[in-house]
């Protein structure tokens, strides 16, 4: 046994297990770690042999090897076309959106160059597959709603036609969030009906939960949502 997964069974909390587990239906390989003590084992590891050998060794046994991986990535400061070599090839073993998730959110050093990270996005779409789409979704809604890259994050989530689960539900969360930052240019998606029926109708519904959004465009939200078959 490697130490980083000694350290990590050793941090085990089986009442947080439980918790977690809850939230990631069919994962049962949940060791139960706290996501501040993974995030300290993967600094401390990042820059030593052992957590080389695990950012160079796939598949991990347990979602929180998979985890420490992706903050490993993260945390990574060399040039961005190494670091990408490390994403494109651990995207391929993403399996929940737990990891998919904190994964994209770590990667600000890279994605601080946005045109190139535009172009990794854009590749992970071409790629397919339920988490390869997530990755690039998740992408743009961190780090692309902004005046500069709104309308091409709109195109590209507009674009995606696939019925997986996790893919449909950032693609809502991607245009709820859309909506808050940038009203007036996302609610066209919905005035033109651009997306799915349920992607269209669970962005209004996670709209309409934000605090950040008026009332008045609550109601309006609410008169355009369209018929699910």
């Amino acid at each position: 046994m490697n130490i980083i997964l000694k350290e990590l069974l050793e941090s085990r909390d089986e009442k947080y297990r439980e918790f977690h587990s809850a939230l990631l239906p069919g994962m049962d390989n949940v060791i139960g770690v706290r996501l501040p003590k993974i995030r300290e084992i993967a600094k401390k590891y990042v820059s030593t042999d052992m957590g080389r050998e695990l950012m160079d060794t796939l598949p991990h046994s347990y979602y929180e090897e998979n985890m420490t991986h992706a903050l490993m990535i993260g945390l990574l400061k060399t040039d961005r076309s190494s670091i990408e070599k490390y994403i494109k090839k651990f995207t391929s073993y993403i399996d929940n959106w737990g990891v998919c998730d904190s994964f994209v959110a770590s990667l600000k050093y890279y994605f601080k160059d946005r045109e190139k990270g535009l172009e990794l996005i854009e590749s992970e779409i071409v790629r397919g597959g339920e988490y390869h789409i997530r990755f690039a979704l998740v992408a743009l809604l961190n780090y692309y709603l902004d005046e500069e890259y709104i309308d091409k994050a709109l195109d590209i989530v507009s674009s995606v036609k696939d019925d997986a689960y996790y893919v449909k539900m950032a693609q809502a969360w991607l245009v709820s969030v859309g909506i808050v930052k940038q009203y007036e240019k996302t609610v066209v998606l919905l005035k033109e009906n651009c997306l799915s029926p349920w992607v269209h109708n669970k962005a209004i519904q996670k709209s309409r939960e934000s605090f950040r959004l008026s009332s008045d465009r609550k109601e309006y939200l609410n008169t355009l949502k369209v018929r699910e078959k």
